[in-house]
């Protein structure tokens, strides 16, 4: 994400589904910052996004009302099989699709895929949300 896309995504202009992934929590301290400079308040949640569901659709609905701008974790496939060990299966959703998936969510404005190196305490301590939402 560079700053023109944020200004594209400000100004409520279509973009694709790359620009709207933040990839590393540089890229994501760069984003909070212009954002908190411009004065929007920022939204955000975490999750699988697995086997996605009209409760989820609500939730993210609802986390977006609490801010101007919301940032949407995703875990990687690799965070949810180190998160639940005893069940192999999961991700039944990609990581790619699940990305795709929240993009057609007006709700969500950014997404921020979290690597399997990655500890989600510091995306949180990175972003400071203004509303951080837990289901």
């Amino acid at each position: 994400m560079t700053l023109d896309d944020l200004g594209m995504l400000l100004r409520n202009e279509k973009l694709s589904l790359g620009q709207r992934v933040i990839r590393n929590l540089q890229e994501l301290a760069m984003v909070v910052e212009y954002l908190r400079k411009l004065g929007y308040k920022i939204s955000s949640t975490t999750g699988v996004w697995d086997l996605f569901h009209i409760g989820h659709w609500r939730y993210l609905d609802a986390m977006r009302a609490m801010g101007h701008i919301s940032i949407v974790e995703v875990d990687s496939d690799e965070v949810v099989r180190q998160r639940k060990p005893d069940n192999l299966h999961r991700p039944i959703v990609p990581l790619d699709e699940r990305i795709e998936m929240l993009t057609a969510i007006r709700a969500v404005d950014l997404i921020y895929p979290l690597a399997i190196e990655e500890d989600p305490i510091e995306f949180i301590r990175v972003m400071r949300p203004d509303a951080f939402i837990v289901s």
